[in-house]
């Protein structure tokens, strides 16, 4: 068993008794970020979000936590949507090309 593997279930452990627990979803976001899953990073980054804003204070390092989870969510906004760009770019200028009467 990795470390990732690991890690993985043992923040299960934690989800399974307290499913709203931010520090957990926080780090299940930061593990699948590191393994370059933007969507399943996104997806615990915003439940933690949600789930921090409930929480008063910001005990421990959750404040960190938060930072870091808002600029991760940020940047995979961005490389989402210059993915998009360039595949609508790309689909465009393939009907240009189609769409361009041959002699």
């Amino acid at each position: 068993l990795d470390d990732r593997a690991a890690a993985l279930s043992a923040l299960d452990r934690v989800l399974a008794a307290d499913k709203l627990n931010p520090f957990a979803l926080l780090m299940k976001g930061d593990i699948y970020a590191r393994g370059k899953d933007d969507r399943a990073a996104v997806s615990f980054y915003r439940m933690g979000l949600r789930s921090a804003a409930a929480v008063q204070g910001s005990p421990g390092d959750l404040q960190q936590r938060i930072d870091r989870a808002e600029a991760m969510v940020a940047q995979a906004d961005q490389r989402f949507q210059a993915s998009l760009d360039e595949t609508l770019a790309a689909r465009t200028k393939r009907r240009g090309t189609q769409d361009t009467p041959t002699r």
